[in-house]
C-alpha cells in the first residue's frame, strides 16, 4: 500500500475513533468529505467551535456527546460571531488571521447547511453573519520568493553544515529537486523509489499524488540537475540500506533508517538558511523563474499543478506601474 494512502487510511481509523461518542446526526457530517485530512481539519473546527458553545452557555448540556437537535436550533448567529470574534482578539489562544476565521466560518456555514437539510435547525444561521465582516483587506497574499544568491548561500551551507556524508548528499538531492521541479516538500516525503522515471525518456520525471489525490498520480518533471543530485543520492542510498540490512520503499530516508518528515526537512532548511528559507519558497522560486523565462503561465500552472490559471497568475504574473501606464497611453 503507497504511503499516502497508509496515512490517510490511520488518520481515518484515529478520526473514527473519535467520534464514537460524537452524536451522529453532528458526525455524520464528515462523511462528505473525501479527504481524511480534511475530515480532521474540520472535525477539529467544529469540535472547538462546540465546546466554546459548551462552555459559554449557549448549548445547556456538559459535553458534545450529549448534544441533541434541538440544542443547535437554539444557537444563534451572535452566538458564532462572538466565537470568531474571540478567536480574531485571541482572548483564549494563539489570535487567527483573517484568512483562517473565513475558512472557519465557511466550514461552519456548510455544517449548518447540512443540518438544515438533514430537518435538524429550521435555518443556517451563519447566512445572517455579515459578508464583509471578517473580509481581509489583502487583495491576495503575496508570496515569499528568495533571490538566486540566497538559494546559492543556502546550498553551501548544507553543503559544509554537516559532516555526515550520506545526510549531506540526501538534504542537498532533496533541495535540488524541489528546485528543479517545484513539488510540494509533502508530495516530496510521499515518494517511493518507484516513483522515479529517470532513465526511461530523455526527460526525466517522477509520478506524484498530489494534494488531495489519493488515486490520481500526476507527471511531474525535472531539472537535468535534479536528476544528477538524485542519481548521486540514490548511489548513497543503495550503500545505506545495504549495510543497515533495512527494505524501506520511501525516496529519502532519515538516520532512524524511517521515511523523512516534514518537520526534518523544515528543520535543516531553517538551520542552514538562518530562517529565511523554507521548501514553499523554492516551489515559488520555480514558478516564479519559469515564468520569467517563458513568459508561460500556462507551463508554469502545469508544472506547479495549480487548480486555475488565475492562482498561478495571481502568484506570479507581477506588473509594475510604468508598464500598466504605459499601455493605457497607447489605448
Amino acid at each position: 500500500m503507497c504511503y499516502k494512502v497508509e496515512k490517510q487510511r490511520k488518520i481515518e481509523q484515529k478520526l473514527s475513533e473519535e467520534l464514537k461518542n460524537v452524536p451522529g446526526f453532528i458526525a455524520d457530517f464528515f462523511d462528505r468529505y473525501k479527504s481524511s485530512a480534511t475530515k480532521k481539519i474540520n472535525w477539529i473546527y467544529i469540535r472547538d467551535m462546540l465546546n466554546w458553545m459548551l462552555s459559554n452557555g449557549c448549548i445547556k448540556k456538559d459535553s458534545i456527546s450529549n448534544i441533541v437537535e434541538e440544542d443547535m436550533n437554539g444557537i444563534t448567529s451572535n452566538n458564532v460571531i462572538k466565537y470568531l470574534n474571540e478567536l480574531k482578539n485571541g482572548i483564549s489562544g494563539r489570535a487567527n488571521s483573517l484568512d483562517s476565521i473565513n475558512t472557519k466560518k465557511n466550514v461552519f456555514s456548510s455544517f449548518w447547511n447540512y443540518l438544515r437539510q438533514n430537518k435538524c435547525v429550521d435555518e443556517n444561521v451563519i447566512a445572517y453573519i455579515p459578508k464583509n465582516l471578517y473580509k481581509s483587506e489583502k487583495k491576495f497574499k503575496e508570496v515569499e520568493i528568495p533571490t538566486d544568491e540566497e538559494v546559492e548561500e543556502f546550498l553551501k551551507r548544507v553543503n559544509d553544515g554537516n559532516k555526515n556524508e550520506f545526510n549531506v548528499i540526501r538534504n542537498i538531492a532533496i533541495v535540488q529537486l524541489i528546485k528543479g521541479s517545484g513539488i510540494r516538500s509533502e508530495e516530496l516525503i510521499n515518494m517511493d523509489i518507484s516513483d522515479l522515471h529517470l532513465y526511461e525518456e530523455d526527460r526525466p520525471y517522477m509520478m506524484i499524488l498530489g494534494k488531495g489525490n489519493i488515486e490520481m498520480y500526476d507527471k511531474v518533471y525535472m531539472s537535468k540537475r535534479a536528476k544528477m543530485y538524485l542519481e548521486e543520492y540514490l548511489t548513497m542510498r543503495d550503500i545505506f540500506i545495504r549495510e543497515r540490512k533495512i527494505t524501506n520503499k520511501a525516496l529519502f530516508l532519515s538516520n532512524e533508517n524511517k521515511r523523512m518528515s516534514k518537520g526534518a526537512i523544515t528543520s535543516f532548511f531553517e538551520r542552514y538558511s538562518d530562517g529565511r528559507i523554507y521548501p514553499h519558497m523554492l516551489r515559488h522560486w520555480v514558478g516564479t523563474d519559469l515564468y520569467n523565462r517563458t513568459n508561460n503561465i500556462m507551463i508554469v500552472q502545469r508544472q506547479l499543478r495549480h487548480k486555475n490559471l488565475e492562482t498561478a497568475a495571481r502568484y506570479y504574473v507581477h506588473m509594475d506601474e510604468s508598464t500598466i501606464a504605459n499601455a493605457v497611453l497607447d489605448l
